[in-house]
């Protein structure tokens, strides 16, 4: 767990599943080009946030899963 800190920083959240298992989420908006329009792109496209999960079992990286959600408003 020190490693994935030094290296990811620390996590925007996280979630424990039991005893031993944990897992930590960090959070990166994505925007497409067209939103970097100034006034007009942040009211195009839906927001989009990149999200990589790190599971831990027993303090040892068990999974990593990157995907992109829907961001909240």
């Amino acid at each position: 767990m020190s490693e994935v800190r030094a290296i990811l920083g620390v996590p925007d959240a996280r979630r424990k599943i039991d005893k031993n298992k944990e897992a930590w989420y960090y959070y990166h908006p994505r925007k497409y080009f067209y939103q970097y329009i100034p006034i007009l792109g942040e009211h195009i496209g839906k927001k989009r946030v990149e999200v990589l999960e790190v599971r831990f079992s027993l303090d040892e990286v068990e999974k990593v899963t990157f995907y992109e959600a829907n961001a909240r408003k």
